[in-house]
């Protein structure tokens, strides 16, 4: 059995460093097989080397011999040497090009559209998506309007009010129910002064896409106080709350609700309901002893700090199902997978 054969089942099944090994014996006996070439860079990038990785697969373009097949293959690990290393620039290059060879193949769209994402280019990656919505030949407005939104995001942050506005209006034309051009419409007229039309925009979101509610909810308390409409926000809350019970966003808001109307009862048994929930909530059993401890009942709050004592991590987070990560921050896509936390 030839070196590089062996190097193929290591491969498969992930020894990695025997592989690399073999690889390099093979290299030895056929110098000229860019296969063996290709497979060890791509066990190079694995390793993190992402300068030698990148150095290997750059020498083979100038190798003479190259057929079109073979140089899509060497372009296309390029690309991901240049992507594995956040060198977008480069990658957006390396995959434009590799575009210009196949207009169909759909992999290479979604690369440049990952560049274009990470560059925070919007506009760009708006157009990439319509390109692979072309090939897939489906018909889905939700992800377009994303984007739009986030340049309508982009221009609000740079203090283009109308632009954005414009924007979060074509976000909305194709897709009715998308939660940023919602959510940022409602900021444009609540800085225009205009409370009801802010209240207008964040309340399609909780009606539309409840489970998404709580973006809002501290912005329309504000609105609701500002317009005399403030005790209809606990009838809100508690609508919610009886359509999911156990949302602890909508559970959180309502606790709030109650302690500024100073009923403590109330908010003590929502933070009850939220450690029913959650035991390990630190968030609720802080609130919850500071409650009881001014309220004077200084023994529940004894007992809730001995459970308290019990856990560690303290803070409220928001988590991304597909790979975990946790911030502090809400984020519409995960700074780690880039997975978009809002659902199709």
């Amino acid at each position: 059995m030839s070196h590089y054969i062996e190097a193929l089942n290591l491969l498969i099944n992930k020894e990695t460093e025997r592989a690399e090994q073999k690889l390099r014996l093979a290299l030895k006996e056929e110098p000229n097989n860019i296969e063996i070439y290709l497979k060890l860079g791509d066990i190079l990038r694995g390793k993190g080397q992402f300068e030698k990785s990148t150095q290997l697969h750059h020498s083979l373009l100038v190798k003479k011999g190259i057929d079109a097949h073979l140089k899509k293959r060497i372009l296309q690990s390029l690309s991901e040497d240049y992507l594995s290393s956040k060198q977008y620039r480069k990658a957006g290059e390396i995959i434009r090009e590799l575009i210009g060879i196949d207009k169909e193949d759909a992999s290479n769209y979604h690369k440049l559209l990952t560049v274009y994402e990470e560059e925070k280019n919007w506009n760009e990656a708006w157009k990439t998506y319509k390109d692979i919505l072309k090939l897939r030949k489906r018909e889905t407005k939700f992800y377009l309007a994303l984007y739009k939104s986030y340049i309508g995001i982009q221009k609000f942050a740079q203090g283009s009010e109308d632009e954005a506005a414009s924007f979060f209006k074509d976000a909305l034309k194709l897709d009715k129910n998308c939660i940023p051009a919602l959510l940022y419409s409602g900021d444009i007229a609540y800085s225009h002064k205009d409370s009801n039309m802010a209240i207008e925009y964040w309340q399609r979101i909780v009606t539309q896409t409840p489970n998404y509610a709580y973006f809002v909810f501290e912005r329309l308390e504000k609105a609701y106080f500002e317009t005399g409409k403030f005790s209809e926000i606990a009838t809100l809350y508690e609508s919610l709350r009886e359509k999911n019970p156990k949302d602890k966003q909508v559970l959180y808001a309502l606790a709030r609700i109650y302690s500024k109307k100073a009923s403590f009862d109330d908010t003590a048994r929502i933070f009850q309901e939220i450690l029913d929930i959650d035991k390990t909530d630190l968030k609720a059993r802080i609130d919850l002893i500071e409650l009881q401890i001014n309220a004077g009942d200084t023994d529940t709050g004894i007992q809730q700090l001995k459970e308290l004592s019990k856990l560690c991590e303290l803070g409220r987070f928001y988590r991304c199902d597909r790979c975990g990560y946790k911030g502090k921050e809400f984020f519409f896509r995960c700074p780690e997978c880039k997975e978009w936390v809002i659902k199709e």
